[in-house]
């Protein structure tokens, strides 16, 4: 058994630290280890995702496609679906959805609407072939995958919005000087796949009720549309609508990693965090908050988005609207920029 034993481990581990995914953009997160169910103490009320603000009218977002019960929406170049039920109904089914696909949930808000799972390795780019099946747990990829799920109100009484986020991280090897030292792995944030999360919302209608190729076509229908954006000093202006605007700035909050604290449709407010990227066996909220080594966190900044000429301005302030620091808001609006192109 040595002489065969040796090269199967030897291609085995050859193996490991592949990275990117199949055409075919399956995914399979079946080894991540899904969480039990929230429980909540018999003296207290579960949390009641249906008690969120209410938004403003959505003027300007296009319905792209239409299928019985879901729309895939768009503005820009995001995607987003509009679900024929209540938040409470869809909280529970989204969140079912997300550890049916292998997602342990590392963090969740009824109130705000947030679902984020854990980071998972998507098997599906290592998966077959015979040393796979003998020998599975010898098989790894440098990728991971996380993801952030938020739902809103929509404009219809008793319809949903859920916006999906995909955030990735790679391994890489420092210090490695020849082939007796593999070095030192780092993990550090890759750029956002928007194939993998097509494949997820894709997936997310289907355990919706939809057929999977009605769900593909109307991602599919869904085309881009460019928002201008331009950083002024410590604000942004956008090229839409306050509405619209509004939208925008939720999305690209998401992308961005933000901590949303509170929110006002109403008022488009928003009390958020910038936060330091999430990354598999980074330390959890403390650390992205900066408070693990005796810093002090940044913010909280009250975004306002408001009418301009041309469209929308997004104001950057203290929380309680005094003024932010010039370099700190300068730098946020930068950063919300970023996540809007």
């Amino acid at each position: 058994m040595r002489p065969l034993l040796a090269p199967a481990l030897a291609l085995a581990v050859a193996a490991c630290g592949g990275s990117g995914y199949v055409n075919e953009r399956r995914v399979d997160y079946g080894q991540a280890r899904a969480m039990p169910e929230l429980e909540v103490p018999p003296p207290l009320a579960a949390p009641d995702a249906s008690q969120a603000a209410a938004l403003p009218p959505d003027a300007g977002v296009a319905a792209a496609y239409e299928l019985a019960g879901v729309r895939v929406r768009r503005a820009g170049t995001y995607r987003w679906l509009e679900v024929e039920a209540p938040p409470a109904e869809v909280w529970g089914r989204v969140r079912a959805f997300l550890t049916e696909q292998g997602l342990a949930i590392a963090h969740e808000e009824p109130a705000l609407g947030i679902l984020e799972t854990e980071w998972a390795e998507n098997r599906a780019s290592i998966r077959g072939g015979f040393l796979y099946r003998i020998l599975p747990k010898l098989y790894s990829t440098n990728t991971r995958d996380r993801y952030r799920v938020r739902l809103e109100p929509g404009e219809r009484p008793g319809t949903t919005l859920v916006f999906l986020t995909h955030y990735g991280a790679e391994e890489v090897i420092e210090g490695a000087r020849g082939n007796r030292d593999i070095g030192t792995g780092r993990w550090v944030m890759r750029p956002r796949d928007p194939e993998l999360e097509a494949e997820m919302l894709v997936r997310l209608m289907a355990a919706l009720g939809q057929p999977r190729q009605a769900a593909e076509a109307a991602l599919a229908a869904a085309g881009d549309e460019a928002v201008a954006v331009e950083v002024e000093g410590g604000s942004l202006r956008l090229g839409a609508e306050p509405d619209r605007a509004w939208r925008l700035l939720g999305l690209a909050l998401d992308r961005g990693g933000f901590v949303v604290e509170a929110r006002d449709a109403e008022a488009r407010t928003y009390l958020v965090r910038p936060a330091a990227p999430v990354l598999p066996g980074g330390g959890g909220l403390l650390a992205r908050l900066g408070l693990g080594r005796g810093e002090r966190a940044q913010g909280p900044y009250r975004l306002a988005v408001l009418s301009a000429e041309g469209g929308s301005r997004v104001v950057i302030t203290a929380a309680d609207g005094g003024p932010a620091p010039d370099e700190e808001a300068a730098a946020l609006a930068r950063r919300i920029a970023g996540a809007l192109r």
